[in-house]
């Protein structure tokens, strides 16, 4: 029986979520999207978006086909509505666009989105809950965890160990070895050329603590 996809949020990175969804299921028959789970039951209509809404991800009852495509930017949000509905049975789908470049013996968790034009090289080890946002590359021999965002361009390098609920902003780079601790932010355009402490944010090149 074909499965019914579901995106969970659909503010800008859903609907660009939904786009990479499209062009996956055209060339796959294990699933079609079915429709939109948010928080705002306006966000489909407002948008023009020919999918059903669906209802909340905290009260929606999932269906024994239904897998779903978690679109939230922020790590531990992600995390929630992930816990919510596998709480309740739901099962977790990973949107991994066509044009992605991935190598041998990369390893990622359920619930991946990796988008148009990322490269994961080889030997790469990441979690669940991946978000590998446009343009993204991850190196040979990083170990990335669960719920880790990169942003578009990020550059995460060989042998770099990036914790749990880990944000890389758009363009920025982890240099090879260094281990960024969990819940820490690199922000746009920064560098991290050092190991970088749990629950702190850096910027800049070489990036600094922000005060």
């Amino acid at each position: 029986m074909t499965k019914r996809l579901i995106i969970v949020g659909f503010g800008g990175f859903g609907r660009e979520t939904l786009a990479w969804a499209r062009a996956v299921e055209a060339g796959q028959s294990e699933w079609k999207i079915a429709g939109v789970l948010d928080p705002d039951p306006r966000v489909v209509a407002e948008r023009g978006c020919d999918l059903p809404y669906l209802g909340h991800h905290e009260t929606y009852q999932p269906r024994e086909q239904d897998l779903f495509a978690l679109a939230i930017g922020d790590p531990r949000l992600r995390k929630e509505a992930a816990d919510a509905l596998c709480a309740r049975q739901g099962r977790l789908a990973s949107v991994i666009h066509p044009s992605v470049i991935m190598g041998h013996n990369v390893q990622i968790g359920e619930g991946a989105i990796v988008c148009p034009g990322a490269v994961l090289t080889c030997d790469i080890r990441a979690g669940r809950l991946l978000l590998c946002n446009v343009g993204a590359s991850v190196g040979h021999d990083v170990v990335i965890g669960e719920c880790c965002s990169l942003y578009a361009h990020a550059d995460v390098t060989g042998h770099a160990v990036l914790g749990d609920f880990v944000t890389l902003g758009s363009h920025a780079v982890v240099l090879p070895w260094v281990k960024v601790g969990q819940g820490s932010t690199i922000g746009a355009g920064s560098v991290a050329v050092a190991n970088v402490p749990a629950s702190i944010a850096l910027l800049g090149v070489p990036g600094r603590k922000l005060h």
